[in-house]
């Protein structure tokens, strides 16, 4: 590489000022999540989904993308809420899956509820755009991530779901706007490794929501 490393490069190309910022095309991990507690589901009852679902549980209309390893289209408990995928990797329509990450994922957001198949969404009537980007080892690019946020904004959807390490990284941020100027929200995993959860350290992202998680006691989940 131009003066021995990538480094030198990435601060050259910001010395020419015709760059707001560089970053390295970086390799992401899915976010991992407890065993799943199918009878317990003790989520619902922590974020008082009862309560909401009086309100709603969502509507045909509300198109929610998974930027992750695919959805299963013939998934019991997500019949009629999974639309036609596409893969970002193939650059094709696609409703295959590299791991069972991205399904996980659609079911806590439209599992449907009261079909006593155990499982029970948050948002039971949206409907899941899968855009599948990645591999079978659940990593995925950042330039596929922030590429699947900026598709699904363009393919009309509300709520933008990314399950992925990389937060931090400005060109979420850069997506994050993108979206939100498509008018779609931008949700994304504050990551596994405990890091990124103090005011110091994890400032506001304007355009990016950003989400942690707690056990069953409600405390700080801690990933081993």
């Amino acid at each position: 590489t131009r003066r021995g490393s990538l480094e030198q490069l990435r601060e050259d190309m910001l010395k020419t000022g015709a760059f707001k910022f560089v970053e390295y095309n970086t390799l992401e991990k899915e976010a991992s999540f407890p065993a799943a507690d199918a009878e317990k589901q003790w989520h619902h009852r922590t974020i008082s989904s009862d309560l909401a679902w009086d309100y709603t549980v969502g509507n045909n209309d509300v198109i929610v993308a998974v930027c992750d390893s695919g959805v299963q289209v013939d998934h019991e408990d997500m019949k009629g809420r999974v639309m036609p995928g596409w893969s970002l990797i193939e650059n094709r329509a696609d409703n295959t899956t590299t791991t069972a990450h991205g399904t996980f994922v659609g079911g806590l957001i439209a599992a449907h509820v009261g079909n006593d198949l155990g499982g029970a969404g948050i948002a039971s009537g949206v409907r899941i755009l899968p855009l599948r980007i990645s591999n079978s080892n659940g990593s995925a690019t950042m330039k596929l991530i922030t590429d699947c946020i900026k598709m699904a904004a363009d393919k009309g959807a509300k709520v933008i779901n990314v399950s992925f390490t990389g937060i931090e990284s400005k060109i979420v941020q850069e997506a994050g706007k993108y979206a939100a100027d498509k008018g779609a929200l931008l949700v994304y995993a504050a990551g596994n490794q405990g890091k990124n959860r103090s005011v110091s350290s994890y400032p506001d992202y304007p355009n990016v929501f950003a989400v942690g998680a707690t056990n069953a006691s409600d405390k700080r989940w801690t990933y081993r």
